[in-house]
């Protein structure tokens, strides 16, 4: 009870100090602990700890509408966690409708360690928020189960552009929510699957993934993909996952580093991918695995003239690459390369030459340790 009252008299301070402000744009939490509160609070989480909904109510009293940004790390206590003792003032949902102009909402973790209990709040709190622009949930453990608790807010964000789920515990069986999020979700602009297996649970409806395919094929704003460390080991739901990405015709940017699909998917998939997305300007594939067709992803390299970032560094099939006339071609072409990352190679002294065999009038950087 001693914390808590001291917790909320130091919030409030600060909220006094705030209330002037009423140009705020920005609000970040980000709690450390030592051990010994550690032990304290797992002694009695619920008498000794405020919410965080205390807190943010506490913080922000008086200056809700000047608010623009809440960005709010791992927690302890958790979003949306409620004790014994909690003097909440109210209802989540109800405090949310107050953020009048936020527009970005940053939970990197904060559910991690509750998200069952909290998705059916965040979704609350998420139809009040017509107006948000960015929303990271990412490394929060969300599941199947969590996404579908979130469907019905998707529709009420007409202005989302930007959507950070990655780093969560989806498989096969989060298809379909994921499917129904993004097909109400169109004015995306960046969107962040990072660390996902989406497309790789054989066992589950094909018909999901095609689902999702076309979801991510309406995506006609897109401008920045990330999928990296995605995985995707059958042969029908990464053909699938190709054809959506190559579809994306507005997509800039590109991130597949340390992509895992089946075996010799590589030669198949890269092409794939690629073969559409002629506007591209920075391209990731960190981590990539051997490429039997060399010549086969060096034409399609040769079509991305507006490539200004490539990232090729540390993949099992690098020395190939760079041993193959073909790709060595390609690469004399990208003349407005400004960085060139081939890092973590052997190269080949006599049949790769960097300095003699081409020049890029708008190189900035290339790593090649």
């Amino acid at each position: 009870m001693t914390l808590l009252r001291f917790c909320k008299k130091w919030f409030k301070e600060w909220a006094l100090r705030l209330r002037p402000a009423k140009d705020m744009h920005a609000l970040h939490l980000e709690f450390e602990q030592d051990e010994e509160s550690r032990r304290m609070d797992r002694a009695d989480t619920n008498l000794m700890s405020p919410s965080m909904m205390d807190m943010l109510q506490w913080v922000l009293h008086g200056v809700e509408e000047a608010v623009q940004v809440i960005s709010i790390t791992e927690t302890h206590p958790p979003m949306f966690h409620f004790n014994t003792q909690s003097s909440q003032r109210m209802v989540p949902e109800r405090f949310f409708s107050q953020l009048t102009h936020l527009r970005s909402l940053r939970l990197i973790g904060a559910l991690a360690k509750n998200h069952t209990e909290a998705c059916p709040h965040l979704r609350q709190c998420l139809i009040s928020l017509r107006q948000l622009h960015d929303l990271v949930l990412s490394n929060n453990g969300l599941n199947a189960e969590d996404l579908k608790s979130l469907e019905p807010a998707w529709k009420h964000l007409p202005a989302l552009q930007s959507l950070n789920l990655g780093g969560n515990q989806f498989n096969g069986d989060a298809a379909c929510s994921m499917a129904i999020a993004l097909r109400s979700l169109t004015t995306l602009t960046f969107l962040s699957l990072f660390n996902n297996f989406l497309f790789c649970d054989i066992e589950d409806e094909l018909t999901d993934f095609q689902m999702l395919s076309s979801a991510i094929n309406g995506l006609s704003q897109l401008w920045t993909l990330d999928m990296s460390s995605s995985a995707s080991y059958d042969p029908s739901r990464c053909a699938a996952l190709a054809a959506a990405l190559n579809n994306l015709t507005t997509l800039q940017h590109l991130n597949l580093d340390h992509s895992d699909l089946y075996l010799d998917a590589s030669d198949v998939f890269y092409p794939a991918v690629l073969s559409g997305l002629t506007g591209l300007q920075h391209l990731s594939m960190a981590g990539f695995y051997s490429l039997e067709n060399v010549e086969g992803f060096a034409s399609v390299l040769r079509t991305l003239t507006g490539l200004q970032y490539l990232y090729l560094s540390n993949g099992s099939g690098l020395c190939g690459l760079i041993e193959s006339p073909h790709f060595v071609s390609s690469l004399q072409g990208l003349t407005r390369l400004e960085h060139l990352d081939l890092s973590m190679a052997a190269l080949p002294p006599l049949r790769f030459q960097l300095e003699t065999d081409f020049y890029y009038p708008a190189l900035e950087r290339m790593q090649l340790k």
